[in-house]
């Protein structure tokens, strides 16, 4: 997942805990969710911090941040909308893809932008912390 900022890189400070919702596979029966692109494994209630996301690189106007950060969507609809774009994968070995209500915790450092995908255009975050809180429906 790719995080797509226009014209410049605005990292900020989370000043309060901010709602998100992160696309993960689940495998039923399992404890564990399973980020989509890296194979990170992850549990609900704990806190995950990465240190490598000041990565962002210039694409012409925009500046793109891929790996290194903790990627989600600012809505439940953005998540939704990337679940349906993936169906195709959706059960692969037994994994189905899950929409999971986190927070970026106050203090942490984040990017704004959008992620452009097959069925729409969703705003986002990357983010320096995650922390998983609920699977929603």
């Amino acid at each position: 997942m790719c995080l797509v900022m226009e014209n410049k890189i605005e990292k900020a400070v989370a000043e309060r805990d901010i709602t998100c919702y992160k696309v993960f596979y689940q495998k039923r029966g399992y404890k564990a969710i399973v980020t989509p692109f890296r194979q990170f494994r992850m549990y609900l209630k704990r806190l995950y911090t990465t240190k490598d996301c000041d990565c962002p690189y210039a694409v012409g106007k925009q500046y793109i941040v891929e790996g290194g950060c903790f990627h989600s969507f600012k809505s439940r609809q953005g998540a939704n909308g990337f679940i349906k774009s993936q169906k195709k994968y959706d059960g692969t070995k037994g994994f189905y893809l899950v929409a999971v209500k986190c927070i970026i915790p106050k203090g942490s450092a984040y990017y704004t932008g959008t992620f452009y995908g097959s069925q729409g255009d969703y705003k986002a975050y990357a983010s320096t912390r995650i922390q998983p809180i609920e699977i929603v429906k």
